[in-house]
Protein backbone atom coordinates (compact mmCIF):
# COMPACT_ATOMS: atom_id res chain seq x y z
CA UNK A 1 0.00 0.00 0.00
CA UNK A 2 1.09 3.81 -0.49
CA UNK A 3 2.06 5.65 2.28
CA UNK A 4 0.02 8.17 3.76
CA UNK A 5 -0.20 11.86 2.63
CA UNK A 6 -0.40 14.34 5.55
CA UNK A 7 -1.91 17.50 3.88
CA UNK A 8 -2.11 20.96 6.03
CA UNK A 9 -3.34 23.56 4.74
CA UNK A 10 -4.61 27.12 6.06
CA UNK A 11 -8.35 29.14 5.68
CA UNK A 12 -9.70 28.46 2.84
CA UNK A 13 -13.44 29.02 1.46
CA UNK A 14 -16.27 26.20 1.33
CA UNK A 15 -15.75 25.20 -2.42
CA UNK A 16 -12.18 25.48 -2.19
CA UNK A 17 -12.40 23.15 1.29
CA UNK A 18 -14.96 20.80 -0.29
CA UNK A 19 -12.90 20.55 -3.82
CA UNK A 20 -9.75 19.55 -2.35
CA UNK A 21 -11.78 17.10 -0.35
CA UNK A 22 -13.62 15.66 -3.27
CA UNK A 23 -9.84 15.32 -5.37
CA UNK A 24 -8.34 13.59 -2.09
CA UNK A 25 -11.69 11.54 -2.52
CA UNK A 26 -10.78 11.15 -6.37
CA UNK A 27 -6.86 9.62 -5.43
CA UNK A 28 -8.12 7.37 -3.02
CA UNK A 29 -10.22 5.59 -5.22
CA UNK A 30 -6.51 5.26 -7.15
CA UNK A 31 -5.22 3.59 -4.11
CA UNK A 32 -3.69 6.60 -2.57
CA UNK A 33 -4.89 7.46 1.07
CA UNK A 34 -4.61 10.93 2.93
CA UNK A 35 -5.61 12.76 5.40
CA UNK A 36 -6.03 16.59 5.17
CA UNK A 37 -6.04 19.03 8.66
CA UNK A 38 -7.70 22.62 6.95
CA UNK A 39 -9.71 25.53 8.75
CA UNK A 40 -12.50 27.90 7.14
CA UNK A 41 -12.31 31.05 5.61
CA UNK A 42 -15.30 32.78 7.35
CA UNK A 43 -18.36 30.94 8.55
CA UNK A 44 -19.94 27.60 6.36
CA UNK A 45 -22.49 25.13 6.59
CA UNK A 46 -21.50 21.98 4.95
CA UNK A 47 -24.57 19.56 3.78
CA UNK A 48 -23.93 16.40 3.20
CA UNK A 49 -24.41 15.02 0.04
CA UNK A 50 -28.13 13.99 -0.09
CA UNK A 51 -29.33 16.64 2.31
CA UNK A 52 -31.99 18.75 0.37
CA UNK A 53 -30.85 22.55 0.46
CA UNK A 54 -34.84 23.90 1.31
CA UNK A 55 -34.86 27.83 -0.40
CA UNK A 56 -35.90 28.72 3.61
CA UNK A 57 -32.13 27.28 4.72
CA UNK A 58 -30.33 29.24 1.79
CA UNK A 59 -32.33 32.46 2.92
CA UNK A 60 -31.24 32.12 6.39
CA UNK A 61 -27.49 31.34 5.88
CA UNK A 62 -27.75 34.99 3.90
CA UNK A 63 -29.76 37.10 5.84
CA UNK A 64 -26.92 36.11 8.85
CA UNK A 65 -23.69 35.96 7.05
CA UNK A 66 -23.16 32.27 6.94
CA UNK A 67 -22.36 30.86 3.36
CA UNK A 68 -22.89 26.90 2.39
CA UNK A 69 -21.28 24.29 0.23
CA UNK A 70 -22.14 21.00 -0.25
CA UNK A 71 -19.91 18.07 1.18
CA UNK A 72 -19.31 14.96 -1.29
CA UNK A 73 -19.62 12.82 1.89
CA UNK A 74 -23.41 12.31 3.67
CA UNK A 75 -24.08 13.31 6.98
CA UNK A 76 -26.22 16.25 7.89
CA UNK A 77 -25.54 19.47 8.36
CA UNK A 78 -22.36 21.37 10.09
CA UNK A 79 -21.55 24.62 10.96
CA UNK A 80 -17.77 25.54 10.33
CA UNK A 81 -16.17 28.79 10.88
CA UNK A 82 -13.21 28.61 13.29
CA UNK A 83 -12.78 25.01 14.06
CA UNK A 84 -9.50 22.52 13.09
CA UNK A 85 -11.79 20.41 10.63
CA UNK A 86 -9.89 16.87 9.08
CA UNK A 87 -10.68 14.76 6.05
CA UNK A 88 -9.73 11.13 5.78
CA UNK A 89 -9.75 9.22 2.36
CA UNK A 90 -8.30 6.32 1.88
CA UNK A 91 -9.41 2.95 -0.12
CA UNK A 92 -11.54 0.92 1.31
CA UNK A 93 -8.44 -1.87 1.92
CA UNK A 94 -6.79 0.47 4.13
CA UNK A 95 -9.61 1.19 6.84
CA UNK A 96 -11.78 -2.21 7.23
CA UNK A 97 -14.36 -2.70 9.36
CA UNK A 98 -18.10 -1.20 9.86
CA UNK A 99 -17.93 3.01 9.63
CA UNK A 100 -18.23 3.12 13.15
CA UNK A 101 -15.26 1.21 13.84
CA UNK A 102 -13.27 3.05 11.05
CA UNK A 103 -14.03 5.97 12.79
CA UNK A 104 -13.57 5.46 16.38
CA UNK A 105 -10.07 4.17 15.11
CA UNK A 106 -9.71 7.72 13.40
CA UNK A 107 -11.00 9.27 16.48
CA UNK A 108 -8.56 7.00 18.50
CA UNK A 109 -5.03 7.92 16.52
CA UNK A 110 -6.04 11.84 16.56
CA UNK A 111 -6.19 11.26 20.34
CA UNK A 112 -2.78 9.93 20.30
CA UNK A 113 -1.46 12.55 17.80
CA UNK A 114 -2.63 15.22 19.94
CA UNK A 115 -1.01 14.24 23.56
Amino acid sequence: MDQWRRIDHGPGSGPFNMGVDEALLRSAEQGRPSIRFYRWSGEWVSLGYSQECEPKFAGACARVGVDWVRRVTGGRALLHGHDLTYAVAAPRTALPGSVREVAARIAMALEKGLL
